[in-house]
């Protein structure tokens, strides 16, 4: 029977030099499962770790290309404003 005062030990925390050397080895061809056994980690967190990177990066190319939308629309009430003043002249 388990004792029920024993502590649960806590998950263990991998830093992001650990995280990026994971993605690192899997984006290099080497499969989750060998990835995990050489790391000694479970494949489900390799996939969780994966699935995470992919989302940051749809995040930072979705931003960018907000910024740059964002700017064509500048210029385009920047051209739109001054034709309006050059009408008025």
């Amino acid at each position: 029977m388990a004792n029920p005062n024993k502590a649960i030990p806590s998950p263990r925390k991998y830093d992001k030099a650990f995280k990026g050397e994971a993605l690192r080895m899997l984006d290099e061809g080497q499969s989750v499962a060998q990835v995990a056994k050489n790391l000694n980690v479970s494949e489900q967190l390799l996939h969780t770790w994966k699935h995470a990177h992919k989302k940051q990066i749809q995040k930072q190319v979705g931003n960018s290309e907000l910024l740059a939308e964002n700017e064509r629309l500048k210029a385009q009430l920047r051209r739109a404003e001054m034709d309006r003043t050059a009408e008025a002249a």
